[in-house]
């Protein structure tokens, strides 16, 4: 039996009266623990007025000394153990890794930290100057929020991901202790969540210690999500000072994961053009500087759910017409919809996407987040342990029928201009 299938074949899920989900996965390689608590919401859920508010409360899920108690890094630290979170689109992620002897603790923590979430005004002005700080970083580095806010915004209209992730300070200024607790007491109900362990654990044991650290955690479900509707050749334009060129992003809805085949296949293609393709593009044009493909929000496939992106970013000439780029870039796209990918080209795609996704899968933290997000976003798929398979079945037809449905998708395209050539 190949590691993969053991994995799959050792993975133990369960129920709690709740409603909160528990994935537990042994890993005896190591003497260590992971922990995820995946919240299914995340910045696509922060109120019009409050861009930024499940960022916030992520934050201020890490609180200090509480009541007399230590705060949750403190109680982590003392365990050997090291802790983070992310909140992205559509769930919020809590990691933490120690001895595998600190299962206990760790699970108590996570369960201390929900149930006593109640941050007063001096919390609130603790975060917000270190939230102010990840925001100026990622606007730079991203030029403004270039191709991926700017993009998603452009397609979906602006209420879809304005401020990004990490929300608008003018918003989070204005934001009060009640409004950040009435966020989490919505959100972070036992139906919403799920509790994921991987490592050197026994699973009965381990299910044992999950039962007695949330017994008692409040049942519910996450609030309705209104569904969002692509728009059709909508192009938006952003200038950076800083920036020196131009770059057109084109973005294309990805399918629905709930058809993995479908959704793989756009993976597959992404790859395939990155391969040899877009570069032989860019040796024969020569007002193409360079082009790439990412498949999946910030270029990570499987880490958000419907509605996904795919966006090609391609670097060019300032006096190249967006429109003429756009029409060379359907005729790549049209050529590998007539005959699909070859043999070797395919082979080759769905071996690297295979070895990426074995090599993050290696690592317990990451491999306890991703069974956590998959139960949230993809429960359908029954974890990422799947992947390999549906990859390995891609065929060059679905690869090919990909290309077209990009090809003739709803597009939106959003230029950068920068201030200097």
């Amino acid at each position: 039996m190949s590691q993969v299938q053991d994995r799959m074949r050792t993975v133990h899920r369960v129920t709690l009266a709740s409603g909160l989900r528990v994935v537990i996965e042994p890993d005896h390689r190591h003497d260590l623990v992971a922990v995820a608590l995946t919240a299914g919401s995340g910045s696509r859920d922060d109120p019009p007025h409050a861009r930024g508010l499940a960022h916030l409360v992520e934050h201020l899920m890490f609180p200090r000394e509480q009541d007399g108690l230590a705060g949750h890094l403190h109680t982590v630290e003392a365990a050997g153990g090291l802790c983070d979170a992310n909140t992205f689109r559509d769930h919020t992620s809590y990691f933490s890794v120690a001895d595998a002897d600190s299962l206990e603790p760790l699970l108590n923590a996570e369960a201390a930290r929900l149930v006593r979430f109640a941050p007063d005004q001096r919390a609130l002005d603790g975060e917000l100057p270190v939230i102010e700080e990840e925001i100026r970083g990622a606007m730079f580095a991203s030029h403004g929020g270039f191709p991926w806010t700017a993009a998603a915004s452009a397609l979906w209209g602006p209420d879809c991901h304005t401020g990004g992730d990490h929300g608008i300070m003018t918003h989070l200024r204005a934001v009060t202790p009640a409004e950040a607790t009435a966020f989490h007491r919505a959100h972070y109900t036992a139906g919403n969540l799920v509790l994921s362990i991987v490592g050197a654990v026994d699973p009965v044991r381990a299910e044992a210690t999950a039962r007695a650290a949330f017994g008692e955690f409040t049942p519910g479900d996450r609030p309705p999500r209104p569904p969002l509707i692509a728009r059709q050749g909508v192009r938006a334009v952003h200038t950076a000072k800083h920036f020196r060129g131009t770059a057109l992003a084109i973005a294309t809805p990805l399918p629905d994961a709930a058809d993995p085949a479908g959704y793989i296949a756009h993976a597959v293609l992404a790859e395939v053009l990155s391969a040899a393709r877009l570069p032989r593009w860019r040796e024969c044009q020569s007002r193409l500087r360079s082009a790439t493909i990412r498949c999946g929000f910030n270029g990570e496939w499987f880490n958000t759910a419907s509605p996904d992106l795919l966006v090609t970013t391609l670097l060019r000439e300032r006096d190249w017409p967006a429109r003429e780029v756009i029409a060379e870039w359907s005729g790549l796209l049209g050529e590998l919809s007539s005959v699909g990918p070859g043999k070797g080209e395919l082979q080759r795609a769905i071996a690297l996407l295979l070895l990426g996704h074995h090599r993050q899968l290696d690592s317990l933290v990451t491999r306890a987040v991703a069974h956590g997000r998959f139960a949230v976003l993809f429960p359908s798929l029954d974890g990422p342990h799947q992947i390999p398979r549906l990859l390995s079945a891609t065929t060059a037809r679905q690869v090919a029928d990909a290309a077209a449905t990009v090809r003739t998708a709803p597009a939106a395209w959003v230029e950068l201009i920068g201030g200097a050539r």
